[in-house]
């Protein structure tokens, strides 16, 4: 049997594609948002408490993130279990941040990345933990999703317009919790890129505007009365791939939505407000 333990939502999405793509004998312990993307790819999971589902596994396959710490601690009690721990980086910045408990280094026996870029910087970041290159289990699942829902739309959509979907990030929320600051936050990005839509683009039929998974509730309502001139409405957080499939255009800071919507051959543009790093 295999533990998956995962939190946050990138993090989820990987982990749970590869359960998906690898069928076995699997005990999950699931927390935030990461329930619902594995029930969405899965169906109905029960997640088991931490504890437990480390002494069920013969080894241990985490996500990782900073919203929580209960990665971390699933590695430490593999650890101290005697148990082959792996982390799935999702991502391609913060690698040493995703790994930090309270100051101290918390990594486990092995690092699993989905492409030679990653490979490259978690060698570098993690000297002593081997690097296992894997194929991306999210980004396979999430292109097919994609181009299958792109087919759907192309047969009743009209011409006209850019269709802009603009994916949050909370860059305040990590720089607190991290210590590291870029020099703006999603609020800077958000105003830039509203600001100057028009140098992107010389017409737009809708700007979607998807909050990240650990936002609240009414976050943005703030820029949405800031900029009612412009066609924005809030996206109802379905699946990230019918919103990209709807989109001609994909705009963010860093997230891993970009590139997504880059495989998926959509337009990307990363949104760094001017003075920002």
């Amino acid at each position: 049997m295999i533990t998956a333990v995962a939190y946050d939502a990138g993090g989820a999405e990987i982990i749970s594609s590869y359960v998906r793509q690898n069928p076995g004998d699997w005990t999950f312990c699931l927390g935030g948002p990461a329930l619902t993307i594995f029930e969405r790819k899965l169906g109905k999971v029960v997640s088991t408490p931490l504890e437990v589902a480390v002494r069920q596994g013969d080894w241990l396959l985490a996500g990782t993130g900073w919203h929580s710490d209960l990665e971390l601690r699933a590695l430490e009690l593999a650890r101290l279990s005697g148990k082959k721990s792996v982390a799935f980086l999702d991502h391609w910045s913060n690698y040493a941040a995703r790994f930090d408990r309270g100051g101290v280094p918390c990594l486990p026996d092995e690092i699993w990345v989905g492409d030679r870029h990653a490979e490259c910087v978690a060698k570098a970041a993690f000297r002593s933990v081997p690097i296992r290159l894997v194929s991306n289990p999210y980004l396979i699942d999430v292109v097919a999703e994609i181009e299958a829902a792109s087919l759907s739309l192309s047969r009743r959509r009209d011409c006209g317009g850019q269709r802009i979907l603009y994916v949050c990030e909370p860059v305040r929320a990590f720089a607190e919790q991290s210590g590291e600051y870029w020099g703006y936050d999603e609020f800077d990005a958000i105003r830039f890129f509203f600001r100057n839509v028009d140098r992107v683009t010389s017409g737009v039929d809708a700007i979607v505007l998807r909050p990240h998974p650990a936002d609240p509730p009414g976050k943005y309502g703030p820029v949405l009365d800031e900029f009612r001139m412009l066609p924005i409405t809030l996206s109802t957080l379905g699946p990230l791939a019918g919103e990209i499939a709807g989109a001609d255009m994909v705009v963010g800071c860093e997230t891993m939505a970009l590139v997504v919507a880059l495989a998926a051959g959509r337009r990307v543009i990363s949104c760094i407000p001017e003075g920002g790093r």
